[in-house]
């Protein structure tokens, strides 16, 4: 103890030496110094605990927008997939044909002839024997659908009385224009 006060007393003593220097500045400049050692050991890394706190919520929003983005595509891309798959579907021969003849039984008509080229694409020739306007509203709805064309397409008298006779010759649409 007296070994302190004594070296106490000797820096007192020579006012000149650093030491007695650096004391004499910490004394006078007590608060600036508290001041300084509380910023940078206790606000500094409060404000970066802060601002990496935003910055994990704004990453965590981020994320989350993302997800309901992705799902949002993931469904999209599931309904155009199976649209896409319902579609080909459509070019199915057995599809077609009872598309053909659903149109045929919904305007009362019978199909005499229905026979596939298969050769050079796919056509359908088609004969028709029935009344005038339903023949012409068959005709229509045939064109209605996105994957049948006319080809060739002749209307004749019939040798039945009032009547005519439907010739065609449809092709099967692979590509939707």
């Amino acid at each position: 103890m007296i070994l302190i006060k004594n070296k106490i007393n000797d820096i007192y003593s020579n006012p000149s030496s650093n030491l007695f220097k650096a004391i004499y500045l910490i004394k006078k400049y007590q608060k600036i110094i508290q001041l300084s050692i509380f910023i940078t050991f206790i606000v500094l890394p409060i404000t970066y605990i802060i601002k990496n706190h935003l910055e994990i919520n704004n990453l965590l929003e981020k994320i989350e927008i993302q997800n309901k983005e992705l799902e949002y595509q993931k469904t999209s891309y599931k309904s155009l997939f199976n649209k896409g798959k319902s579609e080909k579907t459509d070019y199915n021969l057995t599809t077609i044909n009872n598309t053909i003849k659903k149109i045929a039984q919904k305007h009362q008509l019978n199909i005499d002839s229905l026979n596939w080229n298969l050769e050079q694409g796919k056509s359908i020739e088609l004969k028709i024997v029935g009344n005038s306007h339903l023949l012409f509203s068959f005709i229509n709805e045939i064109n209605k659908t996105n994957y049948l064309k006319y080809n060739l397409l002749t209307l004749t008298k019939s040798t039945q009385n009032k009547k005519i006779e439907l010739n065609a010759i449809l092709v099967v649409v692979t590509n939707k224009e």
